[in-house]
């Protein structure tokens, strides 16, 4: 209900607001899997994104043995591809900007590819979204290969930021449009 995907028909009268139907933004969400901006995002970028994300989430409430741990490593994927996908190597290369990172395999980190990413939809680029992005991506990476007990509630943080920094990257950020 409260992202307008279902409302209440009131066609019960025992239970008024207990039934619903689907609103054009639910019917729209059910033929094309996508359930907010995120999804939608996802989705022009490659379809696989939404169905590892939705993977991502039910993992992680399955309660199965070592759910935990590849819930991690299914949102840790989530952000890797997405900024891949979104963004070549060579494309980050040439930017006037960059500047190869030693620690990195090739020189491009995901803070980069956020950077171009940004600079590509919005015409600039918020550093500390960058960093959040990479803050993000080392949280779950560290998630996916804890050697002790996980507990649900910091895999569900994680993911959580790791979304919300895909939010920042991929839509405009609030107050600027959008949806």
């Amino acid at each position: 209900q409260r992202r307008d995907l279902i409302r209440p028909d009131y066609g019960d009268l025992s239970d008024p607001a207990g039934w619903v139907e689907l609103t054009e933004r639910g019917r729209r969400a059910l033929t094309s899997r996508t359930l907010d901006g995120l999804d939608e995002e996802l989705l022009a970028i490659s379809p696989h994104l939404v169905e590892m994300r939705a993977g991502a989430w039910d993992t992680l409430a399955s309660q199965g043995p070592d759910s935990l741990r590849q819930a991690a490593d299914s949102a840790w994927e989530l952000l890797s591809q997405t900024l891949k996908l979104s963004v070549s190597d060579e494309d980050v290369k040439v930017a006037e900007w960059f500047s190869p990172n030693p620690e990195s395999e090739n020189g491009v980190t995901r803070a980069h590819r956020a950077r171009l990413i940004m600079e590509c939809r919005f015409g600039k680029a918020d550093e500390d979204a960058c960093e959040i992005v990479s803050s993000a991506a080392r949280r779950l990476g560290r998630l996916k290969h804890a050697r002790e007990n996980l507990e649900r509630g910091q895999v569900e943080l994680a993911m959580r930021q790791a979304e919300d920094a895909l939010r920042v990257v991929l839509l405009l950020p609030e107050g600027q449009g959008g949806d």
